[in-house]
């Protein structure tokens, strides 16, 4: 049973750590949220002011928020339960767009919703972290790294039709999950028998190619990835209690949009 337990050992190093991580602070009331406490009261006030009437032109939604540390989880997955949790972005958009700052790690992540990775690229926002956020903050001047890159993120997407242009065509969702599942289900047995077939000969049989069991084995893991991701997205939950800076402007209240998809675009950085 030996290739058998080898299965079983590569199927849960296939999953990251299962670790609750960072907790999630409850949903902001405006489109800056200070936890690190790195920015002035005036420029939030400013910021939010951009943002709300941003938002109000384009239906688009785009916020800043500021962490005191990342406590050890990945960057990547907490930014997509973030989104998930706060519901950022309109949900048929898919038009949301996260800033994330942690400051012990000296971290930078730009989140970009499905819906603005062709205007907000990969390359785009690693343009915006390395040559607008990164150089202010090395100066130790985090207000001006934060509206730079705001401003920056913004520029890149003027070209975003706003909501209200965009024609309703309605999509047929796919239970692309069950799918997943029952592939997964379907290589687990396959290459469980071929464990089995192996251990009986104690060697392995000329009809069984060592290669195609291999990338059988690595389509799994692929596979089972996928499905760990999306049932992070699915089920993000909020968890304990976060104190910071959340300034009103007088110009109306951020309010999630419904929650658009995030599925790891944008680009990540530090100072």
């Amino acid at each position: 049973m030996i290739h058998l337990r080898f299965l079983f050992l590569c199927v849960l190093l296939s999953f990251p750590s299962l670790a609750l991580g960072l907790d999630i602070p409850p949903s902001p009331s405006s489109y800056i949220s200070d936890w690190a406490g790195l920015l002035s009261a005036q420029m939030t006030q400013n910021l939010n002011k951009t943002l709300w009437e941003y938002e109000k032109n384009t239906g688009h939604q785009v916020i800043v928020a500021t962490f005191p540390s990342l406590e050890e989880e990945s960057l990547e997955d907490f930014s997509i339960r973030l989104a998930a949790q706060w519901k950022i972005g309109n949900k048929k958009a898919d038009d949301g767009v996260i800033l994330l700052i942690f400051k012990n790690e000296r971290k930078i992540r730009i989140e970009v919703g499905y819906g603005m990775e062709a205007y907000l690229t990969d390359a785009l926002s690693s343009t915006i972290i390395r040559e607008s956020i990164t150089p202010a903050f090395i100066k130790g001047d985090y207000d001006e790294g934060v509206k730079l890159g705001v401003l920056g993120i913004l520029s890149s997407l003027s070209e975003a039709i706003p909501q209200k242009q965009q024609k309703k065509t309605p999509i047929r969702n796919i239970p692309i999950l069950p799918i997943l599942i029952i592939i997964a289900i379907i290589l687990m047995i396959d290459l469980g028998r071929y464990g089995l077939y192996a251990h009986k000969l104690k060697t392995y049989d000329a009809r069984y190619n060592f290669w195609e069991w291999f990338i059988k084995l690595a389509f799994l893991f692929f596979i089972l990835q996928i499905i760990f991701r999306i049932l992070i997205h699915m089920a993000a939950s909020s968890r304990g209690g976060y104190h910071g800076s959340h300034s009103g402007f007088g110009g109306g209240g951020f309010g999630g949009g419904g929650g658009g998809s995030f599925g790891g675009g944008g680009s990540s950085g530090g100072w």
